[in-house]
């Protein structure tokens, strides 16, 4: 699993996180047909965020994957791994992580 480290949310925030997915990474000519952001639990996705944070809204247009998150029970100091599970034109199912950890230092 790769994780990567995106900028802090602030409790007091709801912030985007997008993923820029290349075709190095899926493939020439392979699209995203479907984008879900959940967590992994138990070995297996669950297309629902960790407790602790709200998912707003979710985006997909082209190669570029986006999750609106809020912090809902999590406090300062938590991180959660946020995980981007897309399915692709090839019939490839891929995991991506983010790593959110709430700071007041965010935004």
């Amino acid at each position: 699993m790769i994780t990567r480290g995106v900028p802090n949310l602030n409790p007091a925030s709801s912030k985007w996180y997008f993923l820029e997915w290349s075709s190095v990474e899926l493939g020439d000519g392979v699209t995203i047909s479907a984008s879900d952001w959940g967590e992994i639990s138990s070995g297996a996705f669950s297309a629902t965020v960790p407790t602790g944070l709200t998912e707003d809204q979710a985006y997909q247009s082209g190669l570029t994957t986006g999750v609106r998150l809020s912090v809902d029970t999590g406090t300062v100091g938590s991180s959660y791994d946020v995980v981007n599970q897309i399915t692709t034109s090839a019939g490839e199912t891929i995991h991506e992580t983010i790593r959110i950890v709430i700071g007041t230092d965010g935004h």
